[in-house]
């Protein structure tokens, strides 16, 4: 069963995190992610053990997996699998493109939202290129 106010506070989540990521403003995004926060990719696995490994090392392990050309990402959509009364699973898609449009990538992912604390972020993530 799918608790419908989760699923939502889940999906704000990650629509603030993509809108926070496109307009590179690192506070509100990473606003967005509990520590410890994993990435998992299909070529590595990312664990931000603190905020501060976060702070620190966030863009640059951005931007080696998105690559020079990105400009902005685009949901596609999104659709919840799971939601309990403080855990979401999400799946969606979404796709990279560049300054001047071309679709760099497009990715299927599993976001991992929940509350600790009375805050609700991401706290594990785990994506698919689908090119």
């Amino acid at each position: 069963m799918i608790n419908e106010k989760t699923a939502r506070i889940g999906i704000e989540v990650i629509t603030k995190s993509i809108h926070m990521l496109n307009q590179r403003n690192t506070q509100e995004l990473l606003s967005t992610f509990h520590a410890p926060h994993v990435i998992i990719s299909e070529s590595e696995t990312l664990i931000y053990r603190t905020v501060k490994e976060l702070e620190n090392n966030y863009w640059s392990d951005f931007y080696r997996r998105a690559g020079d050309q990105w400009h902005h990402t685009v949901i596609d959509w999104t659709q919840p699998i799971h939601a309990s009364e403080t855990k979401a699973h999400i799946f969606m898609q979404f796709s990279r493109y560049s300054a001047d449009d071309k679709l760099l990538t497009c990715e299927r992912a599993l976001w991992i939202i929940n509350q600790r604390n009375g805050i609700w972020a991401a706290q594990g993530r785990s994506s698919f290129n689908t090119n």
